[in-house]
């Protein structure tokens, strides 16, 4: 059963496991020791050969904080492979159909053709593309459909409203069906589904997201305007709180997006048209 928060602590276990190799060749001996470092962080159930095989994929480089990160991450997110033998390497292709559960970590407006709609950022938490940031577009129309399977509510007077709010849809998570077919030039899907304990995750997100409870900070408007990210709020829709600056467009002192283009801050970037917006990420 899948769960994000085992998974994410056993990631942690093992990039400390991975520590002591940080900076190291992964030649000789090292491979042996950091695989055997490895084992001691994961159940005995697993094939020690299976994580060897994991770990000789990256025979010959540098293990690089980035890489012993990715490394922790796969290990930990493909428990059930490790258990069957077999080796979990790095994604280079969807060769077969597959099911893997996503986190939404950012949502860029797009034109796709004539198609107008949203590009959703997704990180892999688990299956073969473990820990890989993808995208994948969907019309205005589609996510609509989406949102009332994520979790928003399915019908008109419900608490949970989607209302074209995007953003909301940050730090949701389910499960991606990947489409080998589709999959040819990088993971791609079109259908997506829910657990009961992910419906619960991303409905306690939407309810203050959608103002059917009240802002743990007291704030009163809604999130989708809020200067904080989740990096200090968990029920933030931007990566970063902005920082206060002078803002160029409207002479004021306000808040910036640090991921943002700088000129304009939070508010003027928000009276944009969306017809521009959307322009500009096309």
């Amino acid at each position: 059963m899948f769960s994000r928060a085992r998974i994410l602590r056993r990631r942690a276990k093992l990039f400390r496991a991975l520590s002591a190799y940080i900076n190291v060749d992964v030649v000789g001996e090292n491979i042996v020791g950091i695989a055997d470092a490895l084992l001691a962080e994961l159940p005995p159930t697993v094939v020690r050969a299976a994580v060897c095989d994991s770990v000789r994929v990256l025979a010959g480089t540098h293990l690089t904080q980035k890489k012993a990160a990715s490394l922790a991450w796969r290990l930990a997110g493909n428990i059930e492979r490790l258990n069957d033998g077999g080796a979990v390497l790095p994604w280079s292709g969807q060769p077969v159909n597959e099911i893997v559960p996503v986190c939404v970590e950012k949502v860029t407006p797009f034109k796709n053709g004539n198609k107008v709609g949203y590009v959703l950022h997704c990180r892999a938490q688990a299956g073969s593309l473990c820990g890989e940031l993808f995208t994948q577009f969907f019309s205005s129309n589609s996510l609509r459909v989406i949102a009332r399977v994520v979790g928003f509510s399915s019908n008109s007077w419900g608490p949970l409203q989607y209302g074209g709010v995007a953003k909301h849809f940050v730090n949701l998570l389910f499960f991606a069906h990947l489409d080998a077919d589709m999959s040819r030039n990088g993971p791609a899907f079109h259908n997506v589904s829910v657990t009961p304990g992910v419906l619960k995750h991303n409905k306690t997100l939407l309810l203050v997201r959608c103002q059917a409870a009240p802002c743990p900070e007291g704030y009163q408007h809604a999130c989708a305007n809020c200067f904080k990210g989740y990096d200090t709020c968990s029920y933030g829709v931007r990566a970063q709180t902005c920082v206060e600056a002078h803002c160029r467009t409207c002479g004021q002192t306000a808040f910036f997006d640090p991921a943002a283009d700088g000129i304009a801050c939070i508010n003027c970037s928000r009276n944009r048209s969306p017809a521009a917006t959307i322009k500009e990420e096309s």
